[in-house]
């Protein structure tokens, strides 16, 4: 019996190695052409667009407090007209059902754009630990004294 738990566990870490640390979640992504206004278009992971999203702007000078506010076309874009006598970084904020990101853009400054569409190191740790102790947990269940 233990050589049989032993076995399931390390087959359960090969597996959990290999897998790719994607998740099948709705996580937001963004892209964004430039001029003097800005076409910013959200979509969920698996590419389709994030339509009728509440979009929020707010401007360098007031991050607090929305600049501007609107909703995102069928497509997933939104286009941004900022204030060009406030430079700085501008933060674009989509949401819609629970979902959401963040993109923010540096409109006249030196840096192009800078986006959270990545999962943090804290994510993708916390994601590793919770299906570890799924496998922890099952296999507990399995090696139980039966009554």
């Amino acid at each position: 019996m233990m050589k049989r738990l032993t076995l399931i566990l390390i087959l359960a870490l090969l597996w959990v190695n290999i897998l790719p640390l994607t998740v099948l979640a709705h996580g937001v992504e963004f892209k964004y052409e430039s001029n003097s206004s800005y076409l910013i278009t959200g979509f969920f992971d698996d590419g389709s667009p994030l339509s009728a999203a509440q979009v929020t702007i707010y401007a360098p000078d007031d991050p607090k407090k929305p600049w501007g506010t609107g909703i995102s076309d069928e497509q997933g874009q939104y286009l941004l007209t900022p204030d060009l006598t406030k430079p700085g970084i501008w933060t674009v904020q989509f949401r819609k059902a629970g979902h959401g990101g963040t993109i923010n853009l540096d409109i006249g400054g030196q840096m192009g754009s800078s986006s959270s569409t990545a999962h943090s190191t804290t994510q993708i740790v916390l994601m590793v630990i919770a299906v570890l102790w799924g496998f922890v947990g099952t296999a507990l269940y399995f090696k139980r004294e039966r009554r």
